[in-house]
């Protein structure tokens, strides 16, 4: 059986180190995402980053750490060959 997204990404963070409290910060923020938008975080790329930003920003007055948090966590699903960057949108 295939495991799905969600258990990939909890056993990437495993294998990683991540303490159990930035675990599940990184697997709710991932899953907000993919809920505003009603897709699987794979499927959304920067223009979808972009915009869930702006809703944290402008919508939610989401501070700093959050917007951190949520930021560390989608680049960690995108990888370091990931199919698009974080950076662009986040940074830029």
């Amino acid at each position: 059986m295939e495991k799905t997204l969600k258990q990939r990404m909890q056993d990437d963070l495993d294998l990683r180190g991540f303490s159990p409290h930035t675990q599940k910060e990184y697997l709710m923020r991932v899953t907000h995402f993919a809920r505003h938008f009603g897709k699987l975080p794979d499927k959304l790329g920067e223009k979808e980053v972009k915009e869930y930003f702006l809703h944290l920003v402008r919508d939610k007055h989401a501070s700093y750490g959050v917007l951190n948090m949520t930021y560390c966590a989608l680049k960690f699903t995108r990888g370091e060959g990931g199919r698009s960057s974080v950076y662009s949108v986040y940074l830029s």
